[in-house]
């Protein structure tokens, strides 16, 4: 709301002397083309409780102080709240130090003074390096080397380098890998205790964490090095087609809002004007496609362009500008084009309450799951051990306890579907020589998110009416 206002006044105060007989889009239009495209663009970024609703918030917030910029409130405590947002994205999702510089450069255009850009830009740093210099001293005094944050490097070696993502990796690349050898091996992985089913230990590392594993994923990786590889970055591009179908072309909510943009830039007739007029409009435009390019050419998920996409858009539309309404057909255009955008909201609209009504029970067994632990006398920072590799362990955050080895044995995203760990579909030896390993490794029980009904002849005691069973290895 506060990005979307401040836009509408910005659209009204770039209109000159040259385009007096020119209006933007009307404001009731572009309220609704606005809110439609960013129900369809940031909905995907609030389905889970993720630093990317908070980071989008940032986003808005960071576009609402350029704009207003731009309408001459050029004040230096404009640049110390820009230094202090663009800080305050940083803390919440290091993604953002990859466009910082980009934000810092796009300050020296503002001016045609370079003293006032070199001082305005001196400003927003200066807030910037106060607001996450002390996060940045801890985290590279606790990592042992200067670092702005591990995030980065690990998602680049999954996504793009294409090695074994998540979890327990032991140095091995897949088949899309190519130049393996430059990226190295870890210098302390997980255990590896079992092959077929692979069975992993990890005690001993972060004493506190309730699943080691993903406490800190980069000290799992370190020892490996990225490197750049286009092939994998144009693979990654045409997975990024293939997956969103929803940014220009594909035939869903995206191409209704492509044609509804081409609409009005015909009702406009001056293809020529709009160009010159999208300069205007390249403090929101330019860092919004870099984003979104970058996202695209190596791992695209929604919640990533959530706030970038709506933002792109309307300062496509922000640049059309029209003759004045009077004319009936011009009007009915208008009518229609911003119709065609809210047909977006009405198809996000159903889908949302097609989900919450397929969703009114949801499959959480996890309290259930804890209580029972306590009632068989599992304590706070008891040892355990699973079947699976899921990152979903609420389970056992309820119940206070460590994880220290595991199955490396993926579940569906539906926890609903029973998928059973590769543990059931071994030997009844095996399965007594993974049990022992548990054991061993110092863990009392073992837990099942899905086995088989023959479990409970073999000591297994389900959970009530979940689909967990558990093992106590005490016996």
């Amino acid at each position: 709301e506060l990005f979307l206002n401040q836009l509408i006044k910005f659209n009204k105060s770039i209109t000159t002397s040259t385009t007096t007989e020119l209006h933007p889009i009307p404001d009731w239009s572009i309220m609704i083309i606005g809110y439609a495209i960013f129900i369809w663009g940031q909905l995907p970024c609030t389905w889970a409780p993720t630093p990317d609703t908070l980071y989008s918030a940032w986003m808005y917030l960071l576009y609402f102080l350029f704009l207003r910029i731009q309408m001459n409130n050029k004040n230096k405590v404009m640049f110390v709240y820009l230094g202090m947002v663009l800080g305050l994205a940083f803390l919440t999702k290091p993604f953002a130090n990859i466009f910082i510089i980009f934000f810092l450069v796009f300050i020296f255009f503002i001016h045609n003074d370079f003293k006032q850009s070199l001082i305005h830009a001196g400003i927003t740093l200066l807030a910037l390096l106060l607001l996450i210099g002390p996060y940045i001293l801890a985290l590279s005094n606790y990592k042992g080397y200067f670092t702005l944050g591990e995030t980065i490097k690990v998602n680049y070696l999954v996504r793009v380098n294409k090695i074994k993502g998540l979890t327990h990796w032991q140095g091995e690349c897949n088949s899309k890998t190519t130049n393996c050898h430059k990226i190295g091996k870890p210098k302390h992985p997980t255990k590896k205790t079992i092959s077929n089913p692979n069975t992993y230990r990890f005690d001993g590392v972060f004493k506190n964490a309730t699943l080691p594993t993903w406490y800190d994923p980069s000290y799992w990786y370190e020892g490996a090095t990225p490197y750049f590889n286009f092939k994998n970055h144009f693979r990654a591009f045409k997975n990024y087609k293939v997956r969103t179908k929803a940014l220009f072309t594909a035939p869903n909510e995206g191409l209704f809002i492509l044609i509804s943009f081409l609409v009005f830039l015909y009702s406009g007739k001056r293809i020529k004007l709009y160009l010159i007029n999208l300069s205007n409009y390249l403090y929101l435009f330019i860092p919004t496609a870099f984003i979104i390019t970058i996202i695209a050419f190596c791992y695209n998920t929604p919640r990533y362009t959530g706030p970038f996409l709506p933002i792109f858009w309307l300062s496509l539309f922000s640049a059309i500008r029209l003759p004045a309404l009077n004319n009936k057909d011009l009007a009915k255009k208008v009518k229609i084009a911003t119709f065609l955008v809210l047909i977006v909201l009405l198809i996000n609209g159903f889908t949302m309450l097609e989900y919450i009504y397929n969703n009114q029970k949801p499959y959480y067994p996890h309290k259930e799951v804890a209580q029972h632990l306590k009632k068989i006398g599992i304590t706070k920072g008891d040892k355990v051990a699973r079947l699976e590799s899921t990152l979903k362990v609420d389970w056992a955050r309820l119940a206070k306890v460590k994880i220290i080895a595991e199955v490396d044995s993926s579940l569906p995203k539906d926890h609903r579907k029973a998928k059973q760990s590769k543990f059931w579909k071994a030997t009844k030896d095996k399965q007594t020589k993974i049990l022992r390993a548990f054991k061993t490794a110092g863990a009392i029980v073992a837990v099942s998110q899905a086995a088989p009904e023959s479990a409970t002849e073999q000591r297994w005691e389900r959970i009530n009416e979940t689909k967990f069973y558990i093992y106590d290895l005490r016996k």
